[in-house]
């Protein structure tokens, strides 16, 4: 089976970087994330940062990150037709949907998957039936019930709901119709990106599968490869193997996992150290053009917007007009005069539980 790799929803990378064992050397692995458009979190189901992630991509991944494209953008945003342009004809064999938690994201992200997945591809939604994100269930079953043409649930593992494509769905390699979801009752607006209108049905056409299912539509890239010689379409691994490969992952993430977040949270610690030397660098060329750093008071703020009454200010001397905040997301902490001897002033971050002191982890300072 041939196809890219793409996770809706990377957070830091971690379950992305697993599935890059299943990537072949002419494909890609796709991280499509707000990242740092924190704005379009509107569930906050999760805190990525893009600095974050590209720090973990080349310290986990090492000469494997030249297969890592990285698209920063809600996943609510995209087209059908800019979805299958971005991964073009080799089409998307696994696709992990973790983005927004919200009944629209979780419809939408489905929507997307199924024109974009290959005949025998996986879909692994996460989250499903998790009592914390319950639009992510809800999202399924709109989506099955109104907008669903071609993919099928096989395999719920490890908190995620793994879907494939009608034809490979291993209930009807016998010629049965398997067992039925239940459906939740919904209205006809389509939570995805098209018209707001009640849908037509087309009529049925013939499927290889052997069961007759009305109103399913043969996607243009499923009807390709019937057409092919079967040992082109048995090129690669077959859905059986991708299955002993993602129970693997699975159980990897809990062996893997710990030691891989601890190593995540030094590169956070790392990032946090870096930005706080080049904010103290300007903070230097603040004070060559105005002759003193900015007060308590005054902030950081003073390196985006002139402070009242500062004559020879030249700023802003921050691009994009805007402080940054420290890798979890928080602003970074700032006094002057410093209250550390031989300091003129004092800048940090308060660090991955932002607080100090005895329930806290030690703040990262300047030095």
């Amino acid at each position: 089976m041939r196809g890219h790799i793409v996770e809706f929803g990377v957070h830091h990378g971690l379950f992305l970087f697993l599935l890059n064992a299943l990537r072949n050397e002419d494909e890609k692995c796709f991280a499509i994330d707000v990242f740092d458009y924190q704005n379009l979190n509107v569930d906050r189901s999760g805190s990525g940062s893009l600095a974050a992630f590209r720090s973990h991509l080349d310290t986990l991944m090492g000469p494997q990150g030249r297969f890592f494209r990285v698209v920063q953008r809600d996943t609510l945003s995209f087209s059908t037709v800019e979805a299958t342009d971005l991964f073009g004809k080799i089409g998307v064999k696994i696709l992990s949907v973790d983005a927004g938690h919200t009944i629209q994201h979780a419809c939408n992200d489905l929507h997307l998957a199924q024109e974009v997945l290959v005949p025998g591809g996986i879909v692994a939604l996460d989250d499903y039936m998790s009592p914390h994100w319950p639009g992510v269930t809800e999202g399924f079953y709109r989506f099955m019930s109104a907008a669903n043409r071609r993919l099928k649930p096989f395999m719920y593992f490890q908190n995620k709901l793994f879907l494939t494509t009608s034809q490979q769905w291993p209930l009807e390699r016998g010629g049965g119709c398997g067992v039925q979801l239940p459906v939740i009752p919904v209205n006809d607006r389509m939570l995805v990106n098209r018209p707001h209108h009640r849908q037509q049905r087309m009529p049925a056409q013939p499927t290889s599968s052997g069961c007759d299912r009305p109103g399913l539509r043969v996607s243009a890239r499923e009807a390709a490869a019937g057409g092919a010689d079967l040992r082109d379409r048995q090129r690669g691994f077959t859905l059986l193997e991708l299955l002993v490969v993602l129970a693997i992952i699975g159980l990897l993430v809990g062996l893997v996992a710990p030691a891989a977040l601890h190593q995540l949270g030094s590169a956070k610690e790392k990032i946090a150290h870096q930005s706080i030397e080049r904010l103290a660098s300007v903070l230097d060329m603040y004070k060559l053009d105005v002759g003193s750093y900015p007060t308590s008071a005054q902030g950081l703020q003073a390196l985006v917007t002139r402070p009242q009454g500062v004559a020879r200010w030249n700023g802003p001397y921050i691009q994009g007009n805007k402080v940054p905040d420290d890798p979890w997301g928080r602003p970074f902490q700032y006094r002057s005069p410093g209250q550390r001897p031989e300091h003129e002033f004092d800048l940090y971050s308060l660090g991955p539980t932002g607080q100090t002191g005895a329930t806290g982890a030690a703040a990262i300072y300047n030095e």
